[in-house]
């Protein structure tokens, strides 16, 4: 026996020019979205303002153009600049976390390649261990 074929184009469709009743259950379900989108028409737009970035870290360093070390409460930050800079990303992220000057000298050895004399100067002339670790772990303790 022969198999029927269905229109050209539709699956189990009806045919062209007519309007299908959709499934009782979906309707429901339709109807709140249509309803949603039409509270979304009514509102006032909802951009807010961003907030403005919080006052980056001061940078100590600048090693070569995609390295960095910065100062943070707690460690020097040693950075690389990543990707493209954008409204919402400076493109630095950081590499390594350091509260001794030795290990951060390392570290800038084993990542950074070239750099500036003038910049390893300045890291060099750091005190030994970062000033604010110091502190905390003196809070710590005492805590």
């Amino acid at each position: 026996m022969p198999r029927k074929r269905k229109a050209p184009g539709a699956v189990g469709a009806a045919p062209k020019g007519t309007n299908p009743k959709p499934r009782e259950g979906f309707k429901g379900r339709l109807d709140h979205i249509t309803r949603r989108s039409r509270m979304r028409g009514a509102r006032p737009s909802r951009v807010k303002a961003r907030p403005s970035p919080p006052e980056a870290s001061p940078v100590i360093a600048l090693l070569n153009d995609r390295w960095r070390v910065i100062d943070d409460p707690l460690q020097w930050i040693l950075e690389v600049r990543t990707g493209r800079t954008t409204r919402k990303a400076t493109g630095w992220q950081g590499r390594a976390f350091c509260t001794q000057r030795r290990s951060l000298i390392r570290c800038i050895g084993e990542y950074c390649g070239r750099i500036d004399p003038a910049a390893l100067g300045i890291i060099k002339m750091l005190p030994e261990k970062h000033p604010d670790h110091e502190n905390s772990s003196e809070m710590l303790a005492d805590g």
